[in-house]
């Protein structure tokens, strides 16, 4: 077979379902301003399942001046959405500012906004660079001061360092980075943090089967034995009959809690640690390595794998709430 017939039977590139509507859509708006005809292949486009068309055709509604279509937060949510599913990186930070200012019809909730940051700067070729930084800092900023997450210094740190490659915001990152990089996990604030952490989870696992947190309000008291308090805005809009296991408790607290000053088990020494499988104790002769996503300590890998099926729940709604 000579040449020209292998380039005649070689298969055209793939386009995205709807390239050709987005493709007209674009022409239309932006070269013939006529905004009414390229609505509809907007909406062909989107129909079909083009990400870069629903973010596009999203930010009409979201333009106060209505130029091009009357004004509807909701109808560009769903928009953005859609084209977040489908890893749009800036549809993706237009979402998490939604949820960051509860607009779209949506209540503010920090938890979702930070995880859609995150999500965000996996997919970056849609963002521009010089918004990758800010990006960055931002989700920094949550960890460092606790927004929609518990206070994490450590993680602050890694995505402040993350920010200063970026000129844009490196100045405001340098002094934050300077006293950051002074903490460390065996500073008082966090060693204090972890110890808690260890006497909540100890204290749960020795409490009888039938005595164990079983709903929310369950587990408001047992984390207000161990120091630590759920904001009120989450206890307030949930009941405190409502069944829940610990991922689920989580959820519902949005992975933040505040810090008590007194509480009935602030005088109980740190548990020894034990491998989440097996129950070996660290000592001398046993080394405990940590999880990496939430840090449940294993003896080997052996048991980190054993133990996966059981651990998987809570391992996923720690790494996605902390």
């Amino acid at each position: 077979m000579d040449k020209s017939k292998k380039l005649a039977k070689t298969k055209p590139a793939t386009m995205l379902p709807g390239q050709k509507e987005f493709s007209q859509a674009q022409m239309l708006e932006f070269i013939h301003h006529d905004y009414e005809t390229a609505r509809r292949f907007y909406e062909k486009a989107c129909k079909a399942g083009h990400p870069i068309a629903q973010y596009q055709y999203g930010l009409w509604f979201i333009d106060d001046k209505g130029e091009r279509v009357k004004p509807d937060d909701v109808k560009a949510r769903r928009l953005f959405e859609a084209s977040a599913a489908s890893d749009h990186g800036i549809a993706q930070v237009a979402l998490a500012q939604m949820y960051e200012n509860g607009r779209g019809g949506l209540k503010k909730d920090p938890s979702k906004a930070l995880h859609w940051y995150k999500e965000a700067v996996k997919n970056p070729s849609s963002i521009a660079r010089e918004n990758i930084g800010k990006i960055y800092y931002k989700i920094a900023y949550m960890y460092m001061e606790g927004v929609g997450t518990m206070k994490d210094v450590n993680k602050a740190l890694k995505w402040f360092k993350k920010a200063e490659l970026d000129s844009s915001v490196s100045h405001r990152v340098q002094s934050l980075l300077e006293t950051l990089a002074k903490i460390n996990p065996g500073a008082p604030r966090q060693r204090e943090a972890d110890r808690r952490w260890s006497v909540m989870s100890d204290y749960v696992e020795k409490l009888p089967q039938d005595e164990k947190p079983k709903t929310f309000g369950a587990w408001v008291k047992v984390m207000k034995k161990c120091g630590y308090g759920v904001h009120e805005e989450h206890a307030l809009k949930t009941d405190e009959n409502t069944p829940c296991n610990f991922p689920e408790f989580l959820e519902l607290c949005g992975g933040s809690f505040l810090t008590l000053d007194t509480y009935e088990l602030q005088d109980v020494a740190e548990p020894k640690r034990k491998c989440g499988y097996c129950e070996k104790e660290e000592g001398d002769d046993v080394t405990l390595k940590l999880c990496s996503k939430c840090a449940q300590p294993y003896c080997s890998r052996t048991c980190q794998k054993s133990d996966w099926r059981a651990h998987k729940p809570v391992c996923t709604a720690v790494h996605e709430n902390l």
